[in-house]
């Protein structure tokens, strides 16, 4: 089995299609279950973040497998597949695992170099392993996938250390409120976002920090590690009252903050910093049209971030490219086992029917006799394929997987081969055209 990486980000796909492919993959169970659905896929993974839905799936057919993960987000997008391909990408083989390599060491951020995603690339392999989703295939290219990550930041950006995405939206916002210290700041939610946010802020000299969240005992939790105030969502209209910057970060389907709830207090007339880090998006769009009022969204963030340093980015890229390297010849190594199996059963298999042979031709031969027979034939064919084996495999780890198909033919093995290479080639073109023709066919 291979793995087959599909999904959209930031760059591929319309802000408004990231968001509902954002809303529609809350309910992990559910999409793991109708991934799962499919004979072609054997096992899942979904990593949704603010800027990205990807699925990974580890997959026994590619074509199928592509279009029934192609069907379900579609499905949970709430839109038809012609209208959804054009904003997705697709990943199979070697170039699944480099994108997911890419994604746990923050080159595939939105802010290049973020530690965030690490987590939540972690959160969502336990997620995906408490749902008996996960098997060989992604648990070692996830694990692997989260080492590489952990080494790019340790070796590389640790010098220079990447703001989060919280951290980089109140870089822009003090361009319009100046200097944080001593202001006002409520943060709506308290997820992974929020607590990210509420930290930023505290750690930028905020004097009065609130947290509001759905669940009263969620933003008390959160409010005690960073000594702020907290409440409930149904205290919004009080709690917008004197504060200068309000970060939103909830997993609502609908807008949280609008233009009627936030009348009262842009009333005051005093400027306000209102961030929007939630995808879907927690802000009407309506606000960012009121005087005096500053909305800094994601794909707002996107114009604006600045790149990583250029001697950061192509260290990074190295170790990725050397932790590819090694990850790919392991597994084509290990890719070969099938063959050797296959031919070390037809060697015994041999040894079986040579010894019924030679006990029916001589049944004078006393049971010591026969287990010495047994065990000679056993070291000369385990010396004959020693080093056939041994060398098939560093040769198909250094890209010679033709000699683990001479072997195949060689002794007549039935190993089914893989059609990879036509896979990577109808991945490469893209999802636009396959969204068509899978459209066609239903």
């Amino acid at each position: 089995m291979k793995l087959l990486a599909v999904g959209l980000n930031y760059r591929s796909a319309s802000p408004e299609l990231l968001a509902r492919a954002t809303a529609g993959t809350t309910d992990i169970a559910a999409v793991l279950d109708e991934l799962l659905g499919s004979f072609d896929i054997a096992e899942a993974m979904v990593v949704s973040t603010c800027n990205r839905v990807e699925m990974y799936t580890a997959v026994r057919g590619f074509h199928g497998a592509l279009n029934d993960v192609g069907t379900v987000l579609a499905r949970q997008c709430g839109v038809p597949l012609t209208q959804l391909a054009p904003g997705l990408y697709a990943h199979y083989a070697d170039e699944a695992v480099r994108q997911l390599f890419k994604v746990a060491s923050g080159l595939d951020s939105l802010v290049q170099g973020e530690r965030q995603v690490l987590g939540q690339l972690r959160a969502a392999y336990i997620t995906a392993t408490k749902h008996g989703a996960v098997g060989s295939v992604l648990h070692e290219a996830t694990q692997q996938a989260l080492r590489v990550g952990k080494r790019i930041h340790t070796e590389v950006m640790s010098s220079e250390p990447q703001p989060s995405i919280a951290e980089a939206a109140l870089n822009l916002g003090e361009s319009h409120l100046g200097s944080l210290v001593g202001a006002s700041a409520l943060v709506v939610g308290a997820g992974d976002m929020g607590t990210a946010a509420a930290a930023a802020l505290r750690g930028r000299g905020v004097d009065e920090l609130r947290i509001l969240s759905r669940s009263r005992e969620s933003a008390a939790r959160l409010a005690a590690t960073l000594c702020a105030s907290h409440g409930i969502l149904a205290e919004l209209d009080q709690a917008l009252l004197g504060v200068d910057v309000v970060v939103c970060a909830t997993s609502s389907p609908q807008y949280v903050l609008t233009p009627e709830l936030a009348t009262a207090r842009l009333a005051q007339q005093r400027r306000l910093l209102i961030v929007d880090l939630a995808m879907p998006k927690d802000v009407a769009p309506l606000l960012a049209e009121i005087p005096g009022v500053r909305v800094i969204d994601l794909p707002g963030m996107a114009r604006a971030v600045t790149a990583m340093p250029e001697a950061t980015l192509s260290s990074a890229w190295r170790i990725l490219s050397e932790e590819m390297a090694a990850f790919s010849a392991a597994d084509r190594a290990t890719s070969v086992t099938p063959i050797i199996v296959a031919l070390r059963e037809r060697a015994e298999d041999l040894m079986a029917r040579e010894l019924a042979w030679l006990t029916a031709r001589q049944p004078q031969l006393e049971v010591a006799q026969q287990a010495d027979v047994a065990r000679a034939m056993r070291r000369l064919t385990k010396s004959l394929l020693h080093d056939p084996t041994v060398r098939v495999k560093q040769l198909a780890a250094a890209d010679g997987s033709y000699y683990a198909d001479a072997l195949r033919e060689l002794f007549d093995l039935d190993v089914p081969t893989e059609t990879a290479a036509a896979a990577i080639a109808a991945a490469s073109v893209g999802l636009a055209e396959y969204g068509r023709c899978a459209e066609v066919t239903r």
